[in-house]
């Protein structure tokens, strides 16, 4: 029952945040099983000594004249321990409202074993007045037989994790579509109220693009992402439009043919506040998070640049041209670094052709990212003694406009 519950809660979570279930490694699956199953041991020991107790036969008819005094003892400590327990979730509960579970404990581990320990000693405290003699030896072997029911009762299944899983992450669009992102250092966490988030799904599918909102529909026509904006925009007042944030959650081997003509799409529908989701190592790929990579979906042609860019074309297998010269990533940051260091600042031209993944394309996006703001962070170093994130936003503004980040996508 203890699990049915678990799991209830599990999926009732997943249904109202996008179908993300919630996932365990092994050990930490035991660890709760475990846990559970010693919670239904608890449970049933308080049941039955008080049955026992309260209706006393053969070896416990010698301590009738003591068994209220018994009972009483039991029912207090329960009650404490319930009480102390429940104000410490509650602490927990409320904090948790303003902080990330990740800051606010990291590892639940010990919280687990500490009430284990604690409930462990008050059953024993429960019937400790039964053992007049050789109570430490009673104690491990009371010990040895309670941990040991825990957990044959932990490796009893009596649900189908699996099944359940699988129905659950059917209706996750990440999971269902395959769609596996990018990963960038140079991330991002979200701050947009998430209200104002319109989500955008892109994968190429056997039939063509593949485009899906949170919306259970799916649709490939553009005309039907018209309708989901429009009436997306709807929900809100007209002066919270420009404040709507498009979340593109692109697969990495996307064509870069589908992601300009969306990007194309989404600028004639004054989608300008715009960001590509990332995706986090530490979490399965369907779990969506708060790593975003933002940009601006701007007008600019190469030829509109007023000073001299450094151009990069993207070539196969993470190799790109730069200055007549076919380099790695590596290589290319060290001569793009080279060539701040001598000439100053510019703008960056990625030429690409329709069939380069978005991956390839993304890699070099991100790349010159990291370098423009290793640069910012060593001048707010230098000159402020600051990470340039802590800087006022003045300051930012200043560093940034001298350490500019400026690129054009070109089609070769």
């Amino acid at each position: 029952m203890l699990k049915l519950i678990s799991k209830s809660l599990v999926v009732f979570d997943a249904m109202f945040n996008g179908y993300e279930l919630v996932t365990l490694t092994e050990a930490n699956y035991q660890l709760y099983s475990f846990f559970i199953a010693f919670i239904a041991v608890n449970f049933s020991f308080s049941i039955v000594f008080e049955f026992l107790v309260n209706t006393p036969i053969g070896f416990l008819e010698p301590y009738n004249y003591k068994r209220k005094n018994i009972l009483n003892s039991q029912r207090v400590t329960n009650w404490f321990l319930l009480n102390t327990f429940c104000r410490v979730a509650f602490v927990f509960g409320t904090l948790s409202l303003s902080f990330k579970n990740d800051d606010l404990f990291t590892e639940m581990n010990y919280i687990i074993y500490l009430i284990i320990i604690v409930f462990i000693g008050q059953m024993w405290l429960s019937i400790r007045w039964f053992t007049m003699d050789n109570k430490a030896k009673f104690f491990l072997i009371f010990i040895s037989v309670i941990l040991l029911i825990t957990f044959i009762i932990s490796k009893i299944e009596f649900i189908n994790n699996v099944t359940i899983n699988k129905s659950v992450l059917s209706q996750n669009i990440l999971y269902k579509h395959k769609i596996d992102r990018v990963t960038s250092g140079e991330s991002q966490d979200l701050t947009e109220d998430r209200y104002l988030l319109f989500n955008l799904y892109l994968k190429e599918g056997k039939n063509g693009l593949i485009l899906e909102t949170d919306n259970k529909n799916q649709f490939t026509e553009l005309v039907s992402l018209s309708d989901k904006i429009n009436i997306f925009k709807k929900r809100f007042p007209k002066r919270l439009e420009p404040f709507i944030t498009y979340v593109l959650y692109i697969d990495k081997d996307l064509c870069m043919s589908n992601v300009k003509k969306i990007q194309q799409y989404l600028k004639d529908k004054g989608a300008y506040r715009t960001h590509y989701s990332v995706k986090d190592k530490e979490h399965p790929f369907f779990i969506r998070g708060n790593k975003t990579f933002g940009f601006t979906i701007n007008d600019f042609k190469p030829e509109d640049l007023k000073s001299k860019a450094i151009k990069i074309s993207i070539s196969k297998k993470g190799k790109y041209f730069f200055q007549n010269n076919l380099l790695s990533k590596e290589d290319l940051k060290t001569s793009i670094i080279k060539k701040f260091k001598k000439d100053g600042f510019s703008p960056f031209i990625f030429s690409y052709n329709d069939s380069t993944k978005f991956e390839e394309y993304f890699e070099v996006l991100s790349l010159t990212k990291n370098i423009v703001n290793e640069f910012r962070d060593d001048y707010a170093e230098k000159g402020y003694h600051q990470n340039y994130n802590t800087l006022s936003k003045e300051l930012q503004k200043q560093i940034k406009e001298k350490f500019y980040w400026v690129f054009v996508g070109e089609v070769n």
